[in-house]
């Protein structure tokens, strides 16, 4: 999955599980696909 998305997906789906504002907001996902995509 790469270095900027991994952390997203482990807040997304294991720290934020239960409790939304643990969650990456649309921002920090739009800037890590960027990242990822250079």
């Amino acid at each position: 999955m790469g270095p900027y998305l991994t952390p997203l997906f482990e807040r997304a789906f294991i720290d934020g599980l239960h409790d939304a504002n643990k969650r990456p907001t649309a921002d920090e996902w739009e800037s890590a696909r960027l990242k990822q995509s250079i």
